[in-house]
C-alpha cells in the first residue's frame, strides 16, 4: 500500500518523465492499485487526478467508466478532458448526454475539441 501511495505522489510531484513512469508502474499492479487510485480522483492536485483517471482508464475502460462520468465536471479542464476520452473509448452511446452536458458548460477551448471528438465518436458506434 505505501507502494501505491508513493507512485501516487510521484504522480502530482515529478517531472513528465517520472509521471509516466510511476503510471506505468500503477498500471503494472494492475487491479491492487485501483482503490487507491479511485480514492486519488479527490485529490487537491488536478495532475494526480488527471493520472489516477488515465490510468483507470487504462486499465479496464468499460469497467472503470463510471469513475470518469463525475470527473466531467473537475475543474481542470485537462482531466474533463480525459474523462471524455475514457468515455469516448467505451463505445457506450449512454454517455453522449453527459458529454454534451459537459460541452455545453465548456468554457476551454481545448477541452471542447476533446468533447467534441468524444461526441463523434460515441454517435458513430
Amino acid at each position: 500500500m505505501k507502494k501505491l501511495e508513493s507512485l501516487i505522489e510521484v504522480l502530482g510531484s515529478g517531472d513528465w518523465e517520472q509521471k509516466i513512469e510511476a503510471a506505468s508502474k500503477l498500471l503494472e499492479e494492475g487491479e491492487k492499485a485501483r482503490d487507491t487510485l479511485v480514492l486519488s480522483l479527490a485529490s487537491e492536485n488536478d495532475d494526480i487526478r488527471y493520472w489516477s483517471l488515465k490510468v483507470l482508464g487504462e486499465l479496464n475502460c468499460g469497467k472503470y467508466s463510471f469513475y470518469a462520468e463525475p470527473m466531467l465536471e473537475d475543474e481542470a479542464w485537462f482531466v474533463r478532458s480525459e474523462a471524455a476520452i475514457i468515455l469516448s473509448d467505451t463505445g457506450k452511446s449512454q454517455y453522449v448526454p453527459f458529454i454534451e452536458k459537459a460541452l455545453q458548460d465548456e468554457e476551454n477551448d481545448e477541452a471542447k475539441e476533446y468533447f467534441k471528438k468524444a461526441i463523434d465518436s460515441l454517435k458513430k458506434q
